[in-house]
């Protein structure tokens, strides 16, 4: 017998999240849910609405905070995500921009139109980058 329990009244609010996405200008939109976010970011979205081409910017496979976001966002370990971009590049399909650094994220995204990244919540970001918020 399964017995389901449910509890009154509202859910515990979600803990704040270590980073924060980020964009060039020339993304229009003040938010971004996580499932476009995670199409974005495994391959399966490469346009806007507006038709310009996206350019994802992922940190090093070694960043503590690309771990936070692959599991949160992508809902799955960094591991699984670069076994999911093999497929993808065997297939001809690049994989996101990687840098090592917050910073060079944050240089490349304010380069480049039409590109999102993530760093780290407490970066300071140039007047060339700016924050969405995640849904």
């Amino acid at each position: 017998m399964v017995v389901l329990l449910l509890a009154a009244g509202s859910a515990a609010p979600a803990p704040p999240l270590d980073f924060k996405v980020i964009v060039h200008p020339s993304v229009a939109g003040n938010a971004i849910t996580k499932e476009v976010l995670s199409e974005i970011y495994l391959g399966r979205t490469v346009r806007w609405r507006d038709r310009s081409l996206i350019t994802p910017v992922d940190l090093s496979a070694t960043s503590p905070l690309r771990a936070t976001f692959s599991d949160s966002v992508l809902g799955m370990p960094v591991f699984a995500a670069q076994t999911h971009w093999m497929r993808q590049m065997a297939a001809g399909v690049r994989p996101p921009v990687t840098k090592p650094s917050d910073a060079e994220v944050i240089e490349l995204v304010a380069s480049r139109p039409g590109s999102i990244g993530y760093d780290s919540a407490e970066a300071t970001l140039p007047a060339g980058v700016r924050t969405v918020s995640l849904q």
